[in-house]
């Protein structure tokens, strides 16, 4: 069981940040001003740098089939989490400002952030370059139409932020990086190795200063409220449970199952502020999910190889 010791050593050690991200919203260290300027260092610097580094690996003729394996069960995990979130929607009784959080925490899960880590435990170097691959879609669909979903309510969407941004700038240079024989200077790669490591700290603690500034009323109300553990369940366990169907190499199971079954992408919570939605409900939503992972993850793995 080292494996399961060293999966919730880790996920408790991410989860603490948002407490210490919390607990400083609440001593005023944090204010929402510096919740701005930290949600666009995270979204124009490190989060870019993370995708670039992570994609500058060498690329070999024997992991095209891997490759595509990944690539083919990506699309199909994003496909159906962005159709059962689109549906839910519709049927969902929630305010027009909570609609966008609760869509988006459907669909997007913490998988640049907790999943390299949680990959890299298990799976070594090998589970980098896997969930690296299986990211790719994931990146340019969480840069496009995860920023979509939450702009096309807002005065300020411009079609070219959401087209052309930092993050579809960051994916499309790293996968050119990655399909051709090239590789960065050494020290722009750990330059921006450096740079790009500080994402999942400042992340955790920008959504738990952003927990602590919700009223607590409201965040009882958010946790009341079946809409947020429906998305839990989907994001969790439904999702990543339609991938075991897949029949191919444990590994590449192994890492596309995890993937899949991440808790809500702190990133939406990012978006809900910038461009003026409710940013309770996918705060809410981050915290319960990043709680419930603790025990799904360790089950989603022991699914995989049962």
């Amino acid at each position: 069981m080292h494996w399961f010791n060293l999966l919730w050593e880790q996920l408790l050690a991410i989860y603490l940040l948002a407490v210490i991200g919390f607990a400083a919203k609440k001593k005023r260290l944090f204010t929402g001003q510096s919740d701005q300027l930290l949600m666009q260092l995270i979204l124009t610097i490190t989060l870019p740098a993370l995708i670039v580094s992570a994609l500058d690996i060498p690329f070999s003729r024997r992991l095209l089939q891997e490759f595509g394996q990944l690539l083919l069960m990506s699309a199909f995990a994003l496909g159906s989490a962005c159709l059962i979130g689109f549906l839910l929607r519709r049927l969902a009784k929630l305010p027009s400002a909570q609609k966008p959080g609760y869509e988006g925490s459907i669909i997007f899960g913490n998988q640049g952030f907790i999943g390299y880590a949680v990959c890299s435990i298990l799976l070594g170097q090998t589970g980098i370059v896997y969930a690296t691959v299986f990211n790719i879609l994931y990146l340019f669909l969480i840069w496009t139409y995860g920023m979509y979903i939450f702009a096309r309510t807002s005065s300020v969407m411009s079609i070219r932020s959401i087209l052309w941004n930092p993050g579809v700038a960051a994916t499309a240079a790293g996968v050119v990086l990655f399909l051709l024989p090239l590789s960065l200077p050494k020290p722009l790669h750990a330059a921006l190795q450096l740079t790009g490591g500080m994402t999942t700290p400042l992340s955790m603690l920008v959504i738990g200063s952003l927990i602590g500034s919700v009223p607590r009323q409201t965040l009882r109300t958010m946790i009341r409220l079946p809409y947020l553990w429906l998305s839990a369940s989907m994001r969790l366990l439904l999702l990543p449970g339609l991938l075991l169907w897949f029949s191919v190499p444990l590994p590449i199971l192994t890492v596309a199952v995890l993937l899949a079954g991440m808790p809500s992408a702190p990133t939406m919570t990012l978006y809900a502020m910038r461009y003026g939605c409710d940013t309770a409900f996918p705060s809410a939503a981050v915290a319960v999910s990043t709680l419930l992972s603790m025990l799904s993850i360790p089950l989603l793995y022991w699914l995989a190889h049962s």
